[in-house]
């Protein structure tokens, strides 16, 4: 066996070496970037269902104050129609009451003055 054999051999045994070093690093990088997908699939179906419970909670949310408002928007009719039922009902009472209101204000101006 000549020198250039012997050269030639190590030559090709760190080729082998060189190669065999290449192809794990490839499966090893290969495997981290399907663990970095997976992670970041977990991460972006966590990000989903916390936007769609979001959305569900404001979708309630925007519906309790649609139904207040609409409440605060029909309280002065309701309130209007309860007066003119209670007057209705009770003439004599109500003058009675509005009388006596008024006697109740004339004496608290009267008294801050």
């Amino acid at each position: 066996m000549d020198n250039s054999t012997l050269t030639h051999g190590i030559s090709d045994s760190h080729r082998l070496d060189a190669l065999s070093a290449d192809q794990t690093a490839a499966r090893m990088q290969g495997q981290s970037s399907d663990v970095a997908r997976d992670k970041l699939n977990r991460a972006r179906g966590l990000a989903h269902e916390a936007i769609d419970r979001v959305a569900s909670g404001a979708a309630g949310l925007v519906d309790r104050v649609e139904g207040g408002r609409q409440t605060l928007v029909d309280l002065p009719q309701r309130a209007w129609d309860y007066s003119r039922g209670t007057v209705q009902s009770h003439p004599a009472a109500t003058v009675a009451l509005a009388v006596l209101a008024g006697f109740a204000v004339a004496r608290l101006i009267d008294w801050r003055r």
